[in-house]
C-alpha cells in the first residue's frame, strides 16, 4: 500500500540515498522494489526496551537527515528521534507530535490506503504520482521455483492458480477452508491446477483446504490438480511462485497485496475489512483488472479479529463466484458476466481512488 509513496519519494529527491527500514519478511521484499538503495532490518523480537534500542541503533549508523514514518505509531517517532535523525517527518497521530519536526493533519473520510500515504508524502512536497505498485521478480527466484513446481508435477504450459487462505490479521479476515478446497475442486473440473501458497503459520488452513478438496470425488476426476507448498517457502521463492501463476486468490492478507504488486491478477476476499480502504492495486505494468469481492452485511466492516457470530459475511460469497471470477480473468473472451441472482457481492475493479 506504501510502494506509490515510495515512488513519489524516489522522484521528489532523485540523487538521495532512499533506504527502507522494515521488520521481517517486508524487509526481503523492499529489496525487489525499484529505486530503493538499501533496506535497513528492523529488530523482530524482543521486549520493547530491547527493540527500540536495536532500532535506534541500525537507524543511526546509517547517519539519515530525514525518516519519513509511515505508521502512526508512537514508537516509530520514538526510535527516528533517539536514532539522531534530524527531520522527523509523519502523520499527526498515538500523541507523539512533539517527537516530530513536520507534522501532517490526517485526511478525513474513507480513503485508500495507498491514497493516505500518498497524502503524506505530497503534504511534504512529493507530488503524487499514479497508484500502481511494482515489485521487481529476479530470475533466480523464477528458477527456485520452477524447480519447487517440477517436484510437485507442474510444467508449463499447465494453467495455474494461486490460492492464499491465510490472514495474520485474524480468523475473521479469513474465507473458509472449505470454500477454497471447493473452488480448488472447480478449477480442477476444468483442468486447471491450484497452488496452496503461505507462511507456516497457515498450515492448519492449508490442510483443511486439501482435505475439503480430496473430499470431492469429482476433484479425483478432474484432471486439474492441488499442490500444497504452505510453510515451504520463502518470500522469495513466493514471488518467484507467482510468476508462474494466471491468477491468485486470497483474502485481504500480504500474499495478495504483493501478487498484484508483482503483476498477476488477483480475485481478493473481503468481510470484516473494508474493501474501499483496502483493495489491490494494479501493478505498474499490469493491463488487466484485479477483482474485490465482498457481501454486504448489516455488520460488515467491523474489524474484528474473531467473529461474534457466523461469520457471515465470508461464508455467503459463494465458490462458484470466485470460480466465475477467476475464469473470467485467466480467459476473458469465455466467460460471460455472472448473472447469479442468489449472490450480492459486490465487485470492485481497481485502482481504487485517485490520490
Amino acid at each position: 500500500m506504501g510502494l506509490p509513496a515510495v515512488a513519489d519519494i524516489r522522484h521528489r529527491f532523485p540523487i538521495a540515498t532512499l533506504a527502507l527500514a522494515a521488520r521481517g519478511a517486508l524487509a526481503t521484499v523492499y529489496e525487489s522494489v525499484p529505486g530503493v538503495d538499501c533496506v535497513v532490518p528492523l529488530a523482530a523480537k524482543g521486549n520493547i526496551i530491547a527493540r527500540s534500542r536495536m532500532d535506534a541503533e541500525a537507524l543511526r549508523s546509517r547517519e539519515f537527515e530525514t525518516a519519513v514514518l509511515f505508521p502512526n505509531s508512537f514508537y516509530s517517532a520514538w526510535v527516528t528521534a533517539r536514532a539522531g535523525i534530524p527531520d522527523r517527518w509523519g502523520y499527526r497521530a498515538d500523541f507523539r507530535g512533539p517527537l516530530l519536526t513536520r507534522a501532517v493533519r490526517r485526511p478525513r473520510g474513507t480513503i485508500h490506503r495507498a491514497t493516505y500515504y500518498q497524502h503524506l508524502v505530497r503534504e511534504l512536497g512529493s507530488p503524487s504520482g499514479p497508484p500502481r505498485p511494482h515489485v521487481e521478480v529476479h530470475e533466480r527466484d523464477r528458477t527456485s521455483a520452477a524447480r519447487l513446481l517440477g517436484g510437485e508435477g507442474w510444467v508449463p504450459p499447465l494453467t495455474l492458480v494461486g490460492l492464499a487462505p491465510g490472514a495474520a490479521f485474524g480468523f475473521a479476515k479469513q474465507w473458509p477452508p472449505e470454500h477454497f478446497g471447493m473452488l480448488a475442486r472447480l478449477l480442477a473440473d476444468r483442468g486447471i491446477w491450484s497452488l496452496l501458497v503461505g507462511a507456516a503459520s497457515d498450515r492448519d488452513a492449508g490442510l483443511q483446504v486439501m482435505s475439503a478438496f480430496e473430499r470431492s470425488a469429482d476433484a479425483r476426476q478432474g484432471t486439474g490438480r492441488l499442490l500444497n507448498l504452505i510453510g515451504r517457502t520463502d518470500i522469495r521463492q513466493l514471488m518467484g511462485l507467482m510468476t508462474y501463476c494466471g491468477s491468485l486468490v486470497g483474502n485481504d492478507s500480504g500474499a495478495t497485496y504483493l501478487a498484484a504488486a508483482i503483476g498477476l491478477p488477483v480475485v481478493a476476499i473481503y468481510g470484516p475489512t473494508d474493501v474501499r480502504v483496502a483493495s489491490p492495486l494494479p501493478g505498474r505494468d499490469f493491463a488487466g483488472t484485479h477483482r474485490a469481492l465482498s457481501h454486504p452485511v448489516f455488520c460488515s466492516p467491523c474489524w474484528l479479529r474473531e467473529c461474534p457470530i457466523d461469520h457471515r459475511c465470508m461464508t455467503r460469497i459463494q465458490p462458484a463466484r470466485v470460480f466465475h471470477e477467476v475464469v473470467q480473468q485467466l480467459f476473458p473472451q469465455e466467460a460471460p458476466p455472472s448473472r447469479e441472482s442468489d449472490d450480492r457481492s459486490v465487485v470492485a475493479a481497481s485502482p481504487p481512488l485517485k490520490a
